[in-house]
């Protein structure tokens, strides 16, 4: 079976969820609950915060089960 890949999507900003990827660092709710919510589903909203700070946080997701796609990009596999 291949990898799962998820997509959150907003007009400005993609982020794209591997779950099989993540080391549960805790990074992306600790530093953005508006956006990422465990406690709800689906667990990311892109819409809840700017997508500059969307960016900067998925950026410092250190597994990269996290990763951005812009508008107009190719997806990632």
């Amino acid at each position: 079976m291949g990898e799962i890949i998820k997509r959150y999507s907003t007009d400005e900003v993609t982020v794209v969820w591997r779950p099989e990827r993540c080391q549960h660092s805790a990074n992306c709710f600790r530093s953005l609950p508006e956006v990422f919510d465990l406690r709800v589903n689906p667990w990311i909203k892109p819409e809840g915060a700017p997508a500059d700070r969307v960016r900067e946080i998925v950026g410092q997701c250190p597994s990269r089960a996290l990763t951005i796609e812009e508008p107009g990009q190719p997806p990632s596999e």
